[in-house]
């Protein structure tokens, strides 16, 4: 006869004895869950932590990359208002062009004017160039006509009088009258010089004869021929030739 406590504790523990195989198995799935969920558990956190670095390292690519396009885009900008001036530049150049091939044209025109005007003057002057070249062969030929004169004048004197005269220093002429007698060698020489005045003045005279009113005359009427022919008079006298 057992006591009734000791009844209800030999049937717990018969019962524990019957339930603990069963606990040990409840217990071992307990623990290969936990293993399960904790191997679960960090290979999500494995993974989480490896898409967080992924994301990381594309959020630092993305920032990288957007800082490069903003690089660009300052670039372009810096671009296009390089080119915008560029081409504002190539526009005022244009129009300095155009506006120098018009004054070309215009200038071109007034000289092609001008040109006209030259031609005109070039053939007024032309004609004027042909009557004074006319005119100058036309004196041409007078001076050689008076030239020729003089010389047969010059030849004249000199045959008749024997009056022969020489340049010898500036505004001085050498003068010399020969064949005062047809008996005698004797010879009559002077300087005559012209003075800054025109005047002539007698220098170094031989022989020596008074000439003084002849050249007077001579300085009034600037009549050389008849001033020679009176000095010859004047020495044949004194010579008595």
């Amino acid at each position: 006869f057992l006591p009734a406590k000791f009844k209800q504790r030999t049937k717990k523990e018969q019962l524990f004895k019957m339930e603990e195989p069963l606990l040990r198995k409840i217990q071992q799935q307990v623990n290969e869950g936990v293993k399960d969920i904790n191997s679960w558990a960090s290979t999500k956190i494995s993974i989480t932590q490896d898409k967080k670095a992924s994301h990381e390292k594309k959020i630092v690519e993305s920032k990288e990359t957007i800082f490069s396009l903003n690089s660009q885009l300052a670039r372009y900008t810096d671009d296009i208002q390089e080119n915008s001036k560029l081409a504002k530049k190539q526009q005022d150049q244009r129009t300095s062009i155009e506006n120098n091939i018009r004054k070309i044209e215009t200038d071109t025109i007034s000289l092609r004017k001008q040109n006209g005007v030259l031609q005109r003057d070039a053939d007024a002057l032309k004609a004027e160039r042909d009557q004074a070249k006319a005119a100058i062969e036309l004196a041409l030929e007078g001076e050689k006509q008076m030239q020729k004169q003089r010389d047969d004048g010059a030849n004249w004197y000199e045959e008749r009088l024997g009056w022969k005269m020489r340049a010898k220093r500036k505004n001085t002429l050498g003068m010399t009258l020969s064949r005062l007698s047809e008996s005698s060698d004797v010879e009559c020489k002077f300087d005559l010089r012209v003075n800054d005045d025109n005047t002539y003045e007698v220098e170094r005279l031989r022989p020596i004869v008074d000439y003084s009113d002849i050249l007077e005359e001579l300085n009034e009427t600037n009549n050389l021929g008849k001033f020679m022919y009176e000095i010859r008079k004047l020495v044949m006298e004194k010579l008595e030739l």
